[in-house]
């Protein structure tokens, strides 16, 4: 772990090895011919949700390694993750909510309301920390993570497939194509979340 933590090469050696393995991993995945793996509930899916978590649990972790008063950050960004988390297991809560139509979107509003209360109690740290995190490589890799989130699901939808293939438009296909994008950007938040998590350290390790 000290190795990784003093030496940034060898982190961005993990992350291009990590992107191989994704791209070896959809590969394999889509020669099984089971279009349901790469929908909610398949192993695809799994795999998301598996960057991401950890991306927040690095960020809990860099969170509890961070002075009382300046925790803000850590716990606002953990936030942030743990939105995409609910918005990505959106079956699973339709499951567990199935009432009143609220679903995935209960949760999803309960951790908006603990993001905002996190950034409004921690405002202060937050405002002082900001300027320096945005020239941070974790801001970037978190940023180019939620830009190709978003990027696959704004062009997986149907709007978008459907006057272009008109008849030869085949729902599994934009689903395979959305979720191979998508997979991209939760790698980003995964390598970010570590990319924070190695700061973290080093400040204590000096401080």
């Amino acid at each position: 772990m000290q190795f990784f933590v003093k030496h940034a090469a060898a982190r961005f050696v993990l992350y291009t090895a990590m992107f191989f393995l994704l791209a070896g991993f959809v590969n394999l995945t889509a020669k099984h011919g089971d279009p349901d793996q790469f929908q909610e509930g398949g192993v695809v899916e799994y795999v998301q949700l598996s960057l991401t978590g950890a991306a927040a649990l690095m960020l809990l972790l860099s969170a509890g390694l961070t002075p009382a008063a300046e925790r803000g950050l850590p716990l606002a960004l953990a936030g942030v993750m743990s939105l995409a988390v609910i918005r990505e297991s959106d079956a699973f809560f339709c499951r567990l909510v199935p009432f009143l139509e609220l679903e995935w979107k209960l949760p999803f509003a309960l951790m908006v309301g603990a993001v905002a209360w996190t950034m409004w109690h921690w405002r202060q740290s937050i405002k002082t920390q900001a300027a320096p995190f945005l020239g941070h490589p974790a801001c970037a890799l978190f940023w180019a993570g939620i830009c190709a989130v978003i990027y696959a699901q704004m062009t997986g939808h149907e709007r978008y497939w459907l006057p272009l293939l008109k008849e030869c438009f085949i729902r599994d296909v934009k689903r395979v194509n959305e979720e191979t994008i998508e997979i991209l950007g939760h790698l980003f938040l995964f390598a970010g979340g570590l990319e924070y998590l190695v700061s973290t350290l080093r400040r204590r390790a000096s401080g």
